[in-house]
């Protein structure tokens, strides 16, 4: 098949441990390239003739079930099994802690192959292990970025449009272009009311559930915010749906030790590690959000 010089990616070099030639499962060392559609051929470009087809290692190790791949090949040298080993990052769920809260913000790290999108979101020890190229971990095929997140510090829907121009710019500047997609546009995702009791409205601030303007004490607990009660209980009791969202924030900056920011000065900071790699393929899911009773 005939490959544009402009959909290739040329003079690219392997010391070992990645590829193996498709024909004969061969450790290739030397010059290679790939395509826009992630194929990989031997020599320096298209041009030089004769070129044969490479497979990435641990595509090979996948379809002979790892381990047999080593024991066809008892004569590959150890130190590029090593290599080949390696893992990829390991999915992990984001838990911000207590001084996270207190600072109003927390970075996320997510990673993915250099050859597609198949988004994961990792810890902040696999990231730098990647941004190091450590060999413990399979650098030479994924790449990762961190993103500062907004967890607080402004009412909820200023926190969703924050974190929302934080991806959008990261989407913009790295080739994480799905990432929204993958967090499932879940942008106020962790998100904590401020926890304040023995409040008190005479009216014309919350509705109930079913639109009835209320009268009476309430507090805000930190997942489901305003509530019905003067503490918040074990025992059900009612959501209050504030008539402004600026009612939060004034009784967050009366009540609370942490007041709202301001909303000028946007955090876009993102950190990517050296893969500059574009990459085709789809995208896998997730997120999730708090709730409440």
């Amino acid at each position: 098949m005939y490959y544009p010089e402009f959909l290739t990616e040329i003079n690219l070099y392997t010391n070992g441990g990645e590829y193996v030639l498709a024909t004969t499962r061969e450790a290739y060392i030397g010059y290679y390239w790939k395509t826009f559609d992630g194929k990989y051929f031997t020599n320096k470009n298209p041009q030089q003739l004769p070129n044969q087809s490479l497979i990435p290692v641990f595509l090979v190790k996948e379809q002979n079930n790892g381990d047999s791949f080593i024991q066809s090949y008892p004569d590959y040298p150890k130190n590029d099994l090593n290599q080949i080993v390696s893992p990829n990052p390991i999915p992990y769920v984001a838990k911000p802690t207590s001084g996270d809260y207190s600072n109003n913000f927390f970075y996320r790290y997510f990673s993915k192959p250099i050859n597609s999108n198949l988004y994961k979101e990792i810890d902040s020890n696999s990231y730098y292990k990647l941004l190091n190229q450590d060999s413990s971990i399979n650098f030479t095929l994924n790449e990762a970025i961190r993103a500062k997140w907004i967890l607080g510090g402004f009412t909820q829907s200023e926190v969703f449009k924050q974190n929302k121009i934080i991806t959008e710019y990261t989407e913009l500047n790295s080739n994480f272009k799905y990432l929204g997609q993958f967090l499932k546009f879940n942008y106020s995702q962790y998100y904590k009311f401020p926890n304040i009791s023995n409040l008190y409205t005479s009216g014309g601030e919350f509705k109930t559930k079913d639109g009835q303007n209320y009268i009476g004490f309430y507090h805000i607990h930190d997942n489901t915010g305003p509530m019905v009660g003067q503490t918040h209980t074990k025992e059900p009791h009612g959501l209050l749906f504030p008539i402004n969202e600026s009612i939060i924030s004034e009784v967050t900056t009366r009540y609370s030790n942490q007041p709202m920011m301001s909303t000028t000065g946007s955090i876009t900071s993102i950190t990517t590690t050296p893969n500059t790699n574009m990459g085709g393929g789809g995208y896998s899911g997730g997120g999730g959000g708090g709730g409440g009773y």
